[in-house]
């Protein structure tokens, strides 16, 4: 997976604004879609919170679905198969 090891390798740097999606909002002109976990030890949901935010403050189209319990990676099959419709 391409999260494996990132952090590691950015350790002790910052990383480029590139790599922080919120630095990012005002340039997208795509809609996003975010499925995050509100367990996740990894990325706190309040990022992702946040990143809706301010992406529909700047106009965005954006959705956020929280998954009740799950961690960074889906574990439960009905949030995989409601994460893919």
């Amino acid at each position: 997976r391409f999260e494996m090891g990132y952090g590691s390798r950015m350790s002790g740097s910052q990383p480029p604004r590139e790599a922080i999606p919120i630095e990012m909002v005002g340039e997208s002109r795509t809609p996003v879609f975010i499925a995050h976990g509100t367990a996740d030890s990894v990325v706190s949901i309040e990022q992702s919170r946040a990143y809706t935010a301010r992406a529909r403050a700047a106009g965005r189209t954006v959705e956020l679905m929280e998954c009740e319990g799950e961690g960074h990676s889906f574990s439960l099959t009905a949030n995989k198969i409601t994460e893919l419709e």
